[in-house]
């Protein structure tokens, strides 16, 4: 995780310049949570010394910039991430969307039935957010669970591990693999949407 995050921030100052806070903000990653800007600096620092530590100390640094030129040689349009986390930013599943979805999805045999409120809900609309920007989910935005309670937002919170896991694991189970088919047809058509729109730094809640 490390160094994936270091790797795109290093990019954007080899591109942008500036700090990697400021990287960071360009990419989205919450710089003014009291718990995140620590783990930035931190994160990179523990990279970099692993790094020089490497039989050839400048191969990360070296790796980076084939990495950029071939970005910048590239035939095929790239695509603006940025564009997508503007766009998605206040985003989550409405329920109407996530009624119809759930509506969707394969029976689960016995008495024992999958939860399908609003926790649920949250956790599918971070996957899509995930597979659309290519961001850590961390960094997910979470209105639904921002808009509960306390108590409930520390009960998701307890869980919100769990259920990422098994909505991201490759075990076959029909109901979480069924979920993540209909997650992933419903990121591809807000990529879709979100592409053919000229670049804006207004956020959509509704897309």
């Amino acid at each position: 995780m490390f160094t994936r995050r270091t790797a795109v921030l290093r990019l954007v100052q080899m591109v942008a310049g500036g700090s990697l806070g400021e990287a960071a903000g360009f990419l989205g990653i919450p710089t003014t949570r009291t718990t995140w800007p620590g783990r930035i600096y931190s994160g990179a620092g523990y990279v970099r010394s692993n790094a020089k530590k490497q039989p050839d100390p400048l191969a990360f640094e070296a790796a980076l910039e084939a990495l950029a030129a071939e970005l910048d040689e590239s035939a095929t349009p790239l695509i603006n991430y940025q564009q997508r986390r503007q766009a998605l930013e206040t985003w989550s599943i409405d329920e109407a969307t996530w009624s119809d979805l759930i509506s969707r999805l394969p029976p689960v045999p016995g008495p024992q039935q999958p939860e399908l409120g609003d926790r649920k809900r949250q956790i599918a609309s971070i996957y899509a957010w995930v597979q659309v920007t290519s961001g850590e989910h961390h960094f997910a935005p979470r209105p639904i669970e921002a808009a509960q309670p306390p108590e409930t937002q520390q009960a998701w919170k307890l869980r919100r591990n769990t259920i990422w896991h098994l909505i991201q694991s490759d075990r076959p189970r029909p109901h979480y693999t069924g979920l993540k088919t209909e997650l992933n047809a419903l990121a591809a058509s807000l990529a879709r949407t979100i592409d053919a729109q000229p670049p804006t730094k207004a956020g959509s809640r509704h897309l």
